[in-house]
């Protein structure tokens, strides 16, 4: 099943102060919504999001598939070394 949410980034914002800080340090403006495609199976879970959107004159496009599994997931932080700050790339 497929639904689109739209989300107003005001009230976003009043919930998640941190979005208005992220855009500013993009030096990018907010858009008045960001929407969201998500697709879910037929147990209600969710298995994918897509959205879109520009910051600092690129535009990005973010696409979550999320498979079920019945195995434990181990997730390793990665040394700061091998991070990059989203921001430093515009």
């Amino acid at each position: 099943m497929y639904k689109r949410q739209v989300v107003d980034t005001a009230e976003a914002m009043e919930v998640s102060p941190q979005l208005r800080q992220q855009f500013d340090e993009l030096g990018s403006d907010i858009p008045d919504e960001l929407v969201y495609d998500v697709y879910v199976d037929e147990a209600n879970q969710i298995r994918r999001t897509t959205t879109e959107f520009s910051a600092a004159g690129v535009k990005a496009v973010i696409d979550i598939v999320i498979k079920p599994s019945t195995e434990p997931i181990v997730i390793e932080v990665p040394a700061p070394a091998d991070v990059t700050d989203v921001a430093d790339m515009f």
